[in-house]
């Protein structure tokens, strides 16, 4: 120690924890080789990582700078590291309550268990007479939905396919769902994905059909977050199309 004691306490400063500073117990309460007398952060062994000036043992968000620990909804978690929840609050603090998080149910008037698309609320929770199924051609009818006897005209007059001539499986899955239809006429397929908030996650075109025969296409859902999403298969050469729900198991 060149300077042989400069602080006078007793401990050379080449092994003075606080070489500059009266440190004759040379306390260290969280382990950092930084003497609690000089230690910026006496009990947080990573000394405020996040540089935001607040130590981590007291900090709502120890490894995202948050300066003005803002916390909207009191839960001791920083809004800079807060994961909105669907709980009517807005828990990450910019302005807005259950953004991304509400699902989509839509009415079920004939309760049939298939929805219908044109008639949905956004909600936390299933409200009673609503279903996640939007796949209803007439919400009015009982007997009238997907993969029933009866023929759900679309709107522009033609024939949807009843969906028992399209399934997807295994239900629910987690890896690979197995996407299989069939048609009465030479095509090409498209086949759309959306969530349950109607926006595409994938689109696949120009798959080569043969009449009466089984198309069968497999889509790797690993990377989808879980819940159910709907394939919406179309042809090139009609306004035929068909719709099968893909449920996407707990990650």
């Amino acid at each position: 120690d060149p300077d042989n004691d400069i602080d006078g306490d007793g401990v050379c400063g080449d092994v003075d924890n606080c070489p500059t500073t009266g440190n004759p117990g040379q306390e260290d309460a969280d382990n950092d080789g930084i003497g609690d007398v000089c230690d910026t952060c006496p009990n947080d062994p990573d000394n405020d990582i996040d540089g935001d000036g607040v130590c981590g043992d007291v900090d709502n968000c120890p490894t995202t700078f948050n300066p003005d620990q803002g916390d909207s909804d009191n839960d001791g978690i920083g809004d800079a590291c807060d994961v909105e929840e669907c709980d009517g609050i807005d828990n990450d603090g910019d302005g807005d309550i259950d953004e991304g998080v509400l699902n989509v149910y839509f009415a079920d008037n004939d309760g049939d268990g298939y929805g219908d698309a044109n008639n949905s609320v956004s909600e936390c929770s299933q409200p009673p007479g609503f279903v996640l199924d939007n796949t209803d051609c007439d919400d009015a009818n009982p007997n009238a939905y997907p993969g029933s006897e009866e023929e759900c005209p679309s709107e522009e007059g033609a024939i949807l396919f009843k969906s028992a001539e399209a399934s997807a499986f295994p239900v629910p899955s987690d890896t690979l769902v197995k996407i299989e239809y069939s048609f009465s006429y030479d095509t090409t397929v498209s086949i759309l994905i959306v969530d349950s908030q109607g926006k595409t996650v994938h689109h696949v075109s120009d798959l080569i059909y043969l009449k009466d025969t089984s198309g069968v296409y497999q889509y790797d859902v690993t990377y989808l977050s879980s819940g159910v999403y709907n394939a919406i298969i179309t042809t090139s050469n009609s306004d035929d199309k068909l719709e099968v729900k893909i449920l996407r198991g707990t990650n």
